[in-house]
């Protein structure tokens, strides 16, 4: 007896430290999840997301980054634990780096538009990770900037201040990364335009920094530029505004309950509209060829 409740305590411990072990194995800028191998968010094929070749992040998660994302700045300091919904420094949490306040980054190579969030940890758990697109730099229903297509909040969603276009990447059984046109559109009215189901265009990969003493993570995720047509499509003489929002379901941010929304104090803002509209106003417009230029 006294055998087998030994063997069931030495069982308990190791099921209870196995994760934490797990975790610190993971080298800072070490891929530790995707569907399969990409050339274009892993392009040298390493397993690492760094540079140099093989070799994780040692001094900046930002400059020895191989893909070189520019930071988009946040309209204000960005807080750990400012969540709508979710626990601090989980798999929901925006968080910034502590020497640059980088937490929500992007790139293009003039075929392919990446995001980069730093997400304070990594989960099984079905969630999403939203982009959403300011094409026309209008937003909110008043003032000079006004959008013409402004859609109040309804009980199928939050509403939408003037974003026409959504890149969202939804975790859970199956990950997906969904391009959807939004322009006037709420809720369940929003057009998906395209998508792929556990295809290589997403990874997770350990960051270098260590919000709430444990480490964060970057989730990379990236679509083709061909996506977006019409109106409001993104060319080299676009100029657009960003803010990136993670969702508490595996569903785009203008449906599913808001978590955190990148830039502002979400405690601040209970109106989801209002958070985006000031995360907006305070971001500075940014073209497809300054995204090129990197860092």
């Amino acid at each position: 007896m006294r055998s087998f409740t030994l063997r069931a305590v030495t069982i308990a411990v190791i099921i209870l430290v196995f994760p934490f072990l797990n975790a610190s194995a993971q080298s800072p800028g070490q891929i530790v999840r995707r569907s399969s191998a990409s050339a274009v968010l892993d392009p040298n094929n390493d397993g690492y997301v760094s540079l140099p070749l093989n070799t994780g992040f040692t001094t900046s998660d930002i400059t020895q980054s191989e893909i070189p994302f520019k930071s988009i700045p946040p309209s204000f300091i960005e807080p750990i634990g400012d969540l709508a919904t979710g626990a601090s420094g989980s798999f929901t949490d925006l968080v910034t780096s502590t020497t640059d306040k980088t937490g929500f980054m992007s790139y293009s190579d003039g075929t392919n538009l990446y995001f980069r969030l730093r997400v304070g940890s990594i989960s099984n758990g079905a969630k999403a990770y939203s982009v959403l697109i300011d094409a026309d730099n209008k937003a909110g229903n008043s003032g000079s900037q006004a959008d013409p297509n402004y859609v109040a909040p309804t009980s199928q969603g939050s509403g939408n201040i003037g974003f026409e276009w959504e890149v969202l990447l939804a975790t859970g059984t199956s990950t997906t990364v969904t391009v959807n046109e939004t322009d006037g559109k709420n809720g369940p009215n929003i057009v998906q335009v395209s998508q792929t189901t556990n295809s290589s265009n997403w990874q997770i990969a350990t960051a270098l920094s260590t919000n709430s003493n444990n480490p964060d993570y970057f989730f990379d995720f990236y679509v083709p530029l061909s996506a977006f047509t019409g109106t409001y499509a993104l060319t080299s003489s676009s100029v657009f505004r960003m803010v990136a929002t993670t969702v508490s379901s595996p569903t785009s941010a203008l449906k599913g309950n808001r978590s955190d929304i990148f830039g502002v104090n979400d405690v601040l803002y209970p109106s989801t509209p209002d958070g985006w509209l000031a995360a907006i106003n305070g971001t500075p417009p940014i073209t497809l060829s300054q995204l090129n230029s990197g860092r």
